[in-house]
């Protein structure tokens, strides 16, 4: 068992922790966010100094040692989505004219330093990484992700990561599993949208070494058991994502005709 672990930038509020988010530049995000104080336009964030990305980067590493103090297996580094380590790794988030911004090798600097940091309490090996080059999560963006992001591929593989896990979003139709298969040479993870027989095809065509499913293990705790089977799915119900409590997850109804089919990305 692996733990994610993630530090979401500018896609915080004021209203959770008295202050405003931070962010590799102060470009402010599209859209909104549910506060405690209720729904609110996202706020233009807090450009972190060379000094506050030093102790973000220390963050990381302390959340790693815990993650080992608390048992789990090893750990996975979330630069997707749109959350800080993807913030630093676009152009469009990332406007700083330092060590941490600007050429490719700089906007990657801030990911290979958390690896780093996180290594001090795990071997390598033990641990993950994940990426969306295909995403643009609340209006984030980059002027060639193909290039920053195989950039990217190739400076994680050197660091030698125990697998890179990529969000099928696709690039201008491209597959980002397949821009990744080309940058990477360990362990490749894709998820996104895959059901069990496209996620086999996936597989067999050597675009991935593993599969991942996400929303469908909220209504099938025994997903494994049923994608061996080819069991009826449970559907997951959106409401109840994040509730806390059991229901959604542990009740759900099965899939019992075609017309009861989920969405085309239910599975992501």
């Amino acid at each position: 068992m692996f733990v994610q672990l993630v530090h979401v930038g500018r896609l915080s509020h004021s209203d959770f922790h008295g202050a405003p988010p931070v962010a590799p530049s102060a470009v402010t995000p599209v859209g909104f966010i549910r506060t405690p104080q209720g729904l609110k336009p996202y706020e233009t964030p807090w450009a972190l100094s060379p000094a506050e990305v030093a102790q973000v980067v220390d963050e990381f590493g302390r959340a790693a040692a815990l993650a080992r103090e608390a048992g789990f297996d090893g750990v996975e580094i979330h630069g997707a989505s749109g959350f800080l380590i993807d913030q630093f790794l676009q152009s469009g988030t990332n406007q700083r004219t330092d060590e941490y911004g600007g050429s490719l090798g700089n906007r990657v600097r801030f990911a290979l330093e958390i690896v780093e940091a996180v290594s001090g309490a795990w071997d390598k090996a033990r641990i993950g990484f994940t990426v969306s080059p295909g995403g643009s999560h609340k209006g984030i963006r980059d002027e060639n992700p193909l290039e920053t992001f195989a950039f990217a591929a190739r400076a994680l593989d050197r660091q030698g990561v125990g697998y890179l896990h990529v969000l099928e979003e696709p690039i201008n139709e491209l597959s980002p599993a397949r821009l990744m298969r080309e940058n990477f040479k360990g362990t490749l993870v894709s998820s996104g949208n895959y059901t069990r027989d496209s996620g086999e095809e996936a597989l067999q065509a050597g675009r991935a070494d593993l599969v991942a499913f996400g929303r469908a293990f909220t209504a099938n705790p025994d997903l494994v058991e049923k994608l061996r089977t080819k069991a009826r799915l449970a559907l997951p119900d959106p409401k109840t994502f994040y509730s806390g409590g059991a229901l959604g997850y542990i009740d759900a109804v099965p899939i019992r005709t075609p017309a009861e089919a989920p969405p085309s990305n239910f599975l992501k």
